[in-house]
């Protein structure tokens, strides 16, 4: 258990460490992974207790790239993706 804590307190802190130097370079395609957890003192059990989220996964996307050409006209490059939250029978 103790293991454990002491690699994603690694985990966190060289994400965080890397994270301002690599602001918003996060590959596409890469997986964001996240969970929360929380301890809180049970006195009826006279211990603490840990309580942790479901793990979340987000994938990153591709951003579009916008290009101003000589003749003031735009090229898109990349693909925007649209996220539906529910399937269209729930709309």
């Amino acid at each position: 258990m103790k293991l454990l804590a002491a690699i994603r307190i690694a985990v966190v802190s060289m994400l965080v460490m890397t994270s301002v130097l690599l602001h918003a370079a996060t590959a596409p395609g890469t997986a964001l992974l996240n969970q929360a957890e929380m301890r809180y003192f049970d006195p009826l059990e006279g211990r603490v207790v840990v309580v942790r989220s479901n793990i979340s996964r987000v994938m990153v996307a591709e951003s579009p790239a916008f290009e101003l050409d000589q003749d003031k006209t735009r090229a898109a490059s990349g693909t925007v993706h649209q996220h539906r939250p529910y399937p269209d029978q729930y709309r």
